[in-house]
């Protein structure tokens, strides 16, 4: 069985040619990539879907995790560890060592991305 990978946008996806590629190239070979942000409502789920399109990233799901009103870094990890094991994800590229520390505590692999602007972020759609 192939290993399902989970990917975060901000400061990841959002703005990281070279860690668009890895999902891409994941994606085009048969893996599934899962989308799995921390945000709070808004943007809308359909914002996110337009951006992965103008950035040309296909994906297999996506699963928001809600970020509490203090954004609390262990809730949000909490929720991330929370979101890979429902989707059976085992792979998280994620900037944020919050959560990569927690998906590692759960036995997951977690890969921390360095948080760069190599590339405009996608623009609201409105």
């Amino acid at each position: 069985m192939k290993r399902k990978f989970a990917f975060d946008w901000g400061g990841s996806l959002e703005n990281n040619e070279s860690l668009r590629q890895i999902a891409r190239l994941l994606y085009a070979n048969g893996y599934e990539v899962w989308i799995i942000p921390a945000a709070g409502a808004t943007p809308s789920d359909e914002t996110y879907f337009a951006w992965l399109h103008a950035i040309n990233v296909q994906f297999t799901g996506f699963r928001r995790v809600l970020v509490n009103e203090t954004c609390d870094p262990v809730y949000t990890a909490q929720g991330k560890v929370q979101a890979m094991l429902e989707t059976g994800c085992t792979v998280l590229y994620d900037d944020n060592e919050h959560n990569i520390e927690a998906v590692r505590q759960a036995g997951l692999e977690g890969i921390l991305v360095n948080r760069i602007d190599d590339v405009p972020k996608p623009k609201e759609i409105s």
